[in-house]
């Protein structure tokens, strides 16, 4: 069980539904606002997270957030929702 929970967390946070780094701005899935203290319920602990699963390239995006701490934007796409 801990390896599907390990590879599901890879897969989310190196999909753009997931996190999503655009120049300055660092967008994540509003889940991690819901569901804050399970990730460490601030930003640092959330980037901690956040690179533990994170492929090279986007690790090395979140050490520069991590860094020079900023806003996180939280964003859902209310579209996942909907039956088609």
């Amino acid at each position: 069980m801990e390896q599907l929970l390990t590879a599901g967390a890879y897969a989310y946070i190196n999909h753009p539904r997931g996190v999503t780094v655009k120049g300055d701005d660092l967008e994540v899935s509003s889940i991690y606002k819901w569901y804050a203290e399970d990730f460490g319920d601030n930003d640092q602990a959330l980037i901690e997270h956040l690179k533990r699963y994170a492929k090279p390239q986007l690790k090395q995006a979140l050490q520069s957030f991590q860094q020079n701490p900023g806003d996180i934007d939280f964003e859902y796409d209310w579209r996942l929702n909907q039956s088609e």
